[in-house]
């Protein structure tokens, strides 16, 4: 059961990630970074470095700072989710 619940909240906090994911390629093109914005639509991994490299400059901290939050519960949800779905060994 505890699988499930994690496998759940993680589903929810993907769509919290992909949110943010888009926000951040969104405000790299009105910030006028081109380049960074289509290397972020083909790599989330250069949106999330490059979003955290210009925060400040594109006032878009907050939304790091959720997207990061999301980011750890997600790893966290990886191993309890995961640890729930391994069948115990049989004692011989």
């Amino acid at each position: 059961m505890l699988a499930f619940i994690a496998f759940i909240l993680s589903m929810l906090l993907l769509i919290v990630s992909i949110g943010c994911w888009i926000f951040t390629i969104v405000r790299a093109f009105q910030s006028g970074d081109a380049i960074i914005g289509i290397l972020s639509i083909f790599c989330a991994l250069v949106a999330f470095v490059m979003g955290w490299v210009n925060a400040d400059k594109w006032n878009h901290r907050q939304v790091m700072m959720v997207w990061t939050g999301v980011v750890v519960v997600q790893i966290i949800l990886s191993f309890v989710g995961g640890a729930g779905g391994v069948p115990a060994i049989p004692q011989q």
